[in-house]
């Protein structure tokens, strides 16, 4: 079998990130990187020099190159770039949160589970070393009944300061990052 494969559709801040994890994981390989912006894209082909580049993002979906993409972009276009990989036949892993509606994130599931596709939605804080302390502090009884647990990502001005506190954009600070909550699978 060969390997599955990826493409990262924006390489903003966490596109890095993902890029290393494409590179540490067998079975995958990075076959392409979308970003507008050219230096992203340099930097993206340090990592993964036979990558392609596309500026585009419907070309780099129409190329036939993925099997997966990695949707990376703000959040009020999540929905509309997982919709239009999931009908070219391509599974998606979205960056949180899934998209701004549950109307859009049911019409997804249900858009994924027709055309017999993997949809997930990339949780990287389920696996911060607080959250995985503190869900073993859980699980062993150690800490009790737990009825609240508060947490802040952010520094002493907006809790983020580009789109992420923007409503409009990511549904606002809470919505963005309320997604990596504690909740228990």
């Amino acid at each position: 079998m060969s390997d599955l494969r990826v493409g990262l559709l924006a390489y903003g801040a966490i596109g890095h990130e993902h890029n290393l994890a494409v590179q540490a994981t067998p079975g995958l390989a990075l076959a392409a990187v979308c970003d507008t912006n050219p230096d992203r894209l340099t930097a993206a082909l340090e990592l993964a020099p036979e990558a392609v580049t596309f500026t585009d993002a419907t070309q780099m979906l129409d190329s036939g190159l993925l099997d997966i993409v990695v949707v990376s972009t703000p959040p009020n276009s999540h929905a509309h770039w997982a919709r239009q990989a999931l009908e070219r036949g391509i599974h998606v892993v979205l960056e949180k949160p899934m998209a701004l509606t549950a109307d859009q994130c049911d019409e997804l599931i249900a858009l994924a589970a027709e055309q017999d596709l993997l949809l997930i939605v990339y949780q990287n804080r389920r696996y911060d070393r607080d959250f995985v302390t503190l869900a073993r502090l859980v699980d062993e009884g150690i800490l009790g009944e737990v009825f609240q647990y508060d947490c802040f990502v952010g520094g002493y001005s907006q809790p983020c300061t580009y789109w992420h506190s923007d409503v409009a954009v990511s549904g606002g600070a809470i919505f963005d990052w309320a997604a990596t909550s504690w909740t228990r699978c």
